[in-house]
């Protein structure tokens, strides 16, 4: 499990704001396709 505080030191610490956007968006896009896949699966 992630820990916030430990992801907003390391993005603090990182010289590469675009590759921490890009692992955001890669787990927020994980997380809505398994939503929607679970959601398709309850109907």
């Amino acid at each position: 499990m992630f820990r916030p505080l430990d992801l907003r030191r390391e993005s603090r610490k990182s010289k590469n704001p675009r590759q921490h956007m890009k692992a955001g968006v890669l787990a927020w896009g994980s997380l809505t396709l398994t939503y929607f896949l679970t959601g398709d699966r309850n109907i």
